[in-house]
């Protein structure tokens, strides 16, 4: 009978040791919702985000304006001033294009010069222009005829006609081209109008006629715009 006490004390002993293990013992985790399986016929949701196919043509990558010329431009034309011999005029200039789908539009700054058997002169002509660009087929690089209508002025002018200088400013002007894009030269014929005016001598009006031929940057791109 000594034996009991000690017995129920191993006993009790136990059973706290028991009890305190099953205290510190953490509970199982809840089930997390986004860790169930989806229902049958639902896809998967995916953190994963779908980059751009780099070998995607870069024009569809672009804006509403995907294409863009640039270069220099030519120009020649017979003259016809108001009170003198008619003449010949030549012009060079800077020319930047920007086509989107509803047409075309650029800039144009250079230096212009003119002469006739009565006098002539120059200039640095600037011009803003806009208009159509018709494909004339169904490729990329396919050929288009270019209607443009353009305005500006003469930021400088010096005309020196029948042996009496004058010089003037902003000389205003407009113009009006029709021709064919051919993806790296465009080849337009020219219809424009002039009002010289200035310090020193008689205004003048002027009206040219010719051509102009612009090489533009898909000569030396192939086209990669």
């Amino acid at each position: 009978m000594r034996r009991w006490p000690s017995i129920l004390a191993a006993a009790c002993l136990v059973f706290g040791a028991a009890r305190a293990a099953l205290a510190e013992t953490p509970p199982p985790p809840e089930p997390d919702d986004q860790a169930l399986p989806p229902p049958d016929g639902a896809r998967p949701k995916s953190d994963l985000q779908v980059a751009a196919d780099p070998a995607a043509p870069r024009n569809e990558r672009r804006g509403p304006a995907d294409e863009e010329a640039a270069g220099p431009r030519l120009s020649w034309a017979r003259v016809f001033t108001r009170g003198i011999s008619p003449g010949w005029s030549g012009r060079m200039d800077s020319t930047f294009m920007s086509f989107d789908k509803k047409g075309t539009y650029g800039i144009s700054i250079g230096l212009e010069g003119w002469g006739s058997p009565d006098g002539g002169g120059g200039g640095a002509p600037m011009t803003f222009f806009g208009g159509s660009a018709l494909k004339m087929s169904q490729g990329r690089l396919a050929p288009r005829f270019l209607t443009l209508f353009g305005a500006g002025f003469e930021l400088l002018t010096y005309d020196r006609v029948q042996h009496t200088g004058q010089f003037g400013i902003f000389a205003p002007m407009a113009d009006v081209q029709l021709g064919f894009d051919f993806r790296g030269v465009m080849v337009l014929g020219r219809l424009g109008a002039e009002y010289r005016w200035g310090w020193g001598g008689d205004d003048r009006s002027q009206i040219q006629a010719g051509m102009v031929l612009f090489l533009t940057s898909e000569l030396w791109d192939g086209g990669n715009r």
